[in-house]
């Protein structure tokens, strides 16, 4: 976190630069972002200078977003900042009810399946938030273990049509229609974007830094 201490620490001084008021938005993570990553999720907390930082920085921007496979009532006990928007369950709020009632059936058979396999198993856990599935496997030992799960993860991905996806030491299954680049679009529609800046420290991220790169380099943002 030593590199990501020295960047938030220096972000508040974006106030020198004459258009970030108007329209340049921060889209952050939060496990590994704004904190050190633990092996109790639930154990995790924000600095508060970071905390200052994030706060500085609503003053200056039209949007500064977090963009989390937390719940969002999660990131919001997290950082305690009435100002900052928050997209749990990477942007699970910008989903509409009916939509959210078509994927939660698919969902929740997954879940079904995945929970079965994962009881068994000394280590490895499922976490369920909304419409994502997380399975843990940090205090796995026996790696056999971890790659039987990885395998039916995959698998449920594949009958169910949802995404997988890996992080540190978590497999995620999610509907294909949440994702930090997904989010970042919609919300850079609404708010009129022309400049983003985009932290995020795990493979979740990849997609969304590919998505930017790209509106980058056809000059977009």
């Amino acid at each position: 976190m030593t590199f990501l201490k020295s960047l938030w620490q220096n972000l508040p001084q974006l106030n020198q630069w004459p258009a970030a008021k108007a329209s340049t938005a921060l889209f952050t993570d939060i496990d590994g972002t704004l904190c050190d990553i633990q092996a109790e999720p639930s154990k995790v907390t924000v600095p508060k200078a970071i905390k200052s930082s994030l706060a500085a920085l609503t003053k200056q921007m039209p949007l500064v977003a977090v963009i989390t496979g937390r719940s969002t009532k999660e990131a919001k006990m997290l950082l305690g900042l009435k100002d900052v928007y928050y997209l749990g369950a990477y942007g699970e709020g910008l989903i509409t009810s009916l939509e959210r009632q078509r994927l939660q059936q698919q969902v929740s058979k997954a879940k079904a399946v995945l929970a079965k396999a994962v009881d068994p198993v000394s280590g490895i856990t499922l976490e369920e938030k909304g419409l994502l599935l997380t399975v843990h496997w940090r205090h796995c030992q026996e790696e056999k273990d971890v790659k039987f799960i990885q395998k039916q993860v995959l698998s449920l991905a594949k009958q169910y049509e949802l995404s997988f996806s890996l992080g540190k030491k978590i497999f995620e299954l999610k509907p294909k229609q949440l994702s930090k680049e997904a989010a970042i679009i919609s919300l850079a529609k609404k708010y009129a974007l022309k400049k983003i800046i985009f932290i995020g420290d795990d493979l979740a991220d990849a997609q969304a830094f590919h998505y930017l790169t790209k509106l980058r380099q056809e000059k977009l943002i």
